[in-house]
């Protein structure tokens, strides 16, 4: 199902859950009855902190204080930048809007993708509540989507840089288009211009295609810039924080992977294995919470069919290939050749899923008698 298509279904149904988007990114949006509350994503330019930093709230320093300080907190950023007054609460709504209409845009263009669909799954509330209509996000993202394919030609990425030519080309732009074209200077790339102005990235382009149509503006390559160097900390710090935000989410079988990376690469550097051990166990207390040990058993809850359709990891593919609606979690989980917290992470996601379903065994008693 096209992933317009699938929002429509959500928004239609009034329904409550989590969209869980799998490609090259892994992108999360949050529904309740029907509409998107809130927004996450693994793609570093659709994060929050990025918006942040980019619209001139935040340095790049106070962001990471302040992503160290929700870590240790368990507190939702937004929370954290009001409760600082670091950020206008309208200008946060605004820029929470700007970032589910990006990201919509960006699931459009890519096409295609593992869409699952989380019934009644959403993460704790926080104390910045929005509700976005899915129609209006639809509408806009779809609007740009279309708009953005046609003007790739003349406007190739968002890091080339415009430059004004004719300054009478403000006389033919709206108050708001003019508000954008007075930081259009030869100096900033698109994506600079977006930020300095504090709107998406398309208003810009999409100005500076007009411009570039009509002789008014000209557009350099980019400059090439070196890329920033990572230090060991700075990998294990952002892996954790990613770990942080997924179990914030619900999604503790991709917080396990982040943890489990940690403790893969950076094994010989003790506070970050401490920190990873210790946010495992908060995940299993977690699971132990929502997938507690019982004698129900694992059964396929889709047809062999729909299962064909769907694209699972190895480990996923191995726990599917051994249900039979025979054992229970335990028993199965006795075949699997990874680490157990794993295996019942990855049940308790097929589970959530609809993939797998558990069935009482005296039931199953009752019906073959």
């Amino acid at each position: 199902m096209p992933v317009v298509d699938l929002l429509q279904w959500i928004s239609v149904a009034r329904k409550t859950g989590t969209l869980i988007v799998r490609g090259e990114w892994k992108r999360r949006i949050f529904f309740e009855d029907g509409q998107v509350t809130l927004v996450a994503s693994d793609h570093a330019r659709e994060r929050l902190g990025y918006y942040l930093v980019g619209w001139g709230y935040l340095s790049a320093a106070q962001l990471e204080t302040l992503l160290a300080e929700q870590q240790e907190r368990g507190q939702a950023l937004g929370d954290l930048l009001i409760e600082r007054d670091l950020v206008p609460k309208n200008e946060l709504v605004r820029m929470l809007r700007v970032r589910a209409e990006d990201m919509i845009v960006n699931l459009i263009l890519a096409g295609e993708g593992d869409f699952r669909f989380i019934d009644q799954t959403i993460p704790l509330r926080a104390s910045v509540e929005v509700r976005f209509p899915v129609e209006q996000l639809l509408f806009e993202a779809a609007r740009r989507a279309d708009e953005l394919r046609r003007l790739r030609d003349v406007v190739p990425s968002e890091r080339h840089v415009p430059r004004l030519l004719d300054g009478s080309f403000a006389q033919r732009l709206s108050p708001q288009e003019r508000e954008v074209l007075a930081f259009v200077d030869g100096q900033r790339s698109i994506e600079e211009v977006a930020f300095a102005a504090r709107v998406a990235e398309f208003h810009v382009a999409s100005l500076v295609f007009r411009g570039v149509e009509t002789g008014a503006v000209a557009l350099d390559p980019p400059a090439e810039a070196e890329p920033a160097p990572r230090t060991e900390t700075g990998e294990w710090s952002d892996l954790l924080r990613e770990a942080e935000t997924c179990i914030t989410f619900g999604d503790l079988l991709s917080a396990y992977s982040h943890l489990a990376r940690v403790q893969r690469n950076c094994a010989q550097v003790g506070e970050a294995v401490r920190r990873a051990e210790a946010m495992q166990a908060r995940i299993a207390a977690l699971l132990d919470r929502a997938l507690p040990e019982s004698e129900d058993l694992l059964q396929l809850a889709v047809d062999f069919g729909e299962l064909t359709k769907l694209r699972f990891s190895p480990e996923e593919a191995f726990i599917i290939s051994r249900v039979d609606g025979r054992y229970t979690i335990a028993q199965t989980l006795s075949q699997f050749p990874g680490n157990r917290l794993l295996g019942r992470l990855i049940v308790h996601e097929l589970l959530q899923q609809g993939i797998l379903k558990l069935s009482s065994q005296k039931g199953l008693a009752r019906t073959r008698s």
